[in-house]
């Protein structure tokens, strides 16, 4: 009668430590599926605040379309806020870099994200930004990935 008794405390002990452990792997799952959401956000907020800055922003609007678009060489005060706009580009391209490597974005995701910075890089002045300035700001992973992005597109 005791063995039975002992027995049914271990297998009940067994089952709530079972039910503790599956417990504990849906709030994890939870926990980071929210993680992963707010990581997106963030991401997503980086790069509409970069196209809000284009849309709103008349002089940068007009410094897009003549530089990167129309190939135009800048002057004067252009060469600082074509190189600040390049670095915001690159940097919101490299967060979803980071968060790709880090489980955060699906591969799919980040191909398509990338294929849209790829367009802009490949401007002759953004490129030429990218390799006397550019590439020595940034993590040696991501300047490898962006390379391979541009002989994809060669």
């Amino acid at each position: 009668m005791v063995e039975t008794v002992a027995f049914v405390g271990e297998f009940i002990g067994g089952v709530a430590g079972l039910g503790t452990i599956i417990y504990f792997a849906v709030q994890l799952r939870a926990n980071l599926n929210a993680n992963r959401a707010q990581a997106l956000a963030a991401w997503t907020m980086a790069a509409q605040a970069e196209k809000e800055a284009l849309y709103r922003d008349p002089e940068l609007s007009r410094l897009y379309r003549e530089i990167v678009l129309e190939g135009k060489e800048p002057v004067g005060d252009e060469f600082v806020q074509f190189y600040a706009l390049s670095t915001q580009f690159m940097n919101t391209w490299q967060l979803a870099f980071i968060q790709h490597r880090l489980g955060i974005m699906d591969s799919r995701l980040l191909d398509r994200v990338s294929s849209g910075y790829a367009i802009y890089l490949r401007s002759k002045h953004m490129l030429h930004w990218w390799r006397e300035v550019g590439r020595g700001q940034y993590d040696l992973e991501f300047v490898d990935y962006v390379e391979k992005q541009l002989k994809g597109a060669d």
